[in-house]
């Protein structure tokens, strides 16, 4: 039996097809999802998420990243960081003002040395990639729009079919939805705070098995009460399993 796959990837919405198709190779896996696929913010999760059967970490930054054009348009000048100071930006601080193209490549490095780190000396292989977003294909139609929730054992189609299914606000689709998983959200507050003040997605939802709602409409509460800078968090919980599932 394959055994188990942690998936770390970039919130982008031009991912998602990518992320499902790496789930579906790999029937044990579950994706975690945030800005520029920053290991920083998903240590907590990471290290949950680990087990004697985990077999490897596909970390997958990318090209084309809004993330790390902000962080550029930090330590290259002309921008500030805003009050909620972002993990994924104080790993290059100090750091000479490079092009765009060179901080995706150091992204990536950063990020893989973290994970490498974070492992010590257990045994999981790490496998990364810098995605070239202009390689892929992906349908754009749909209003822009953040998805916040739990690492997923579910591919990203099967999240946006069910928050349709909801029918609690405009439709959503795969190719222009931001998807943001962790198991505790405070911990990526300032991924979130990217996608809000930075990507400007003012359409927030929630998606949790009914067993966590409670849990984490609380902890959304709790980020906007301490940061205020989302516009609105609408709620799209399910009720029950989507019909397909990967483990």
């Amino acid at each position: 039996m394959d055994g188990e796959t942690i998936i770390l990837a970039c919130m982008d919405r031009r991912l998602n097809g990518y992320v499902d198709q790496l789930m579906l190779e790999h029937p044990n896996s579950v994706s975690l999802r945030n800005a520029g696929a920053n290991v920083l913010t998903e240590r907590e999760s990471l290290n949950k998420l680990i087990t004697k059967n985990t077999e490897r970490i596909i970390l997958l930054p990318h090209t084309d990243c809004g993330a790390i054009k902000f962080v550029s348009s930090i330590i290259n000048g002309g921008s500030t960081a805003p009050k909620l100071y972002s993990d994924l930006v104080q790993q290059f601080k100090g750091k000479d003002a490079i092009t765009l193209e060179a901080l995706e490549r150091l992204n990536l490095k950063i990020q893989s040395e973290a994970v490498t780190d974070l492992l010590g000396n257990r045994n999981i292989d790490v496998l990364s990639e810098l995605v070239q977003t202009d390689k892929l294909s992906f349908d754009d139609t749909k209003g822009h729009a953040l998805v916040l929730s739990r690492p997923s054992t579910t591919t990203n189609e099967d999240i946006i079919e069910r928050i349709n299914w909801e029918k609690k606000g405009p439709e959503l689709g795969l190719g222009s939805t931001y998807m943001i998983q962790a198991h505790n959200l405070a911990d990526v507050a300032s991924d979130i705070e990217i996608a809000v003040n930075v990507l400007k997605l003012s359409d927030v939802r929630a998606f949790s098995k009914s067993s966590e709602t409670r849990e984490l409409e609380s902890e959304i509460k709790k980020i906007k009460e301490r940061y205020g800078f989302a516009k609105q968090m609408n709620a799209a919980f399910f009720t029950k399993e989507p019909k397909r599932i990967i483990r």
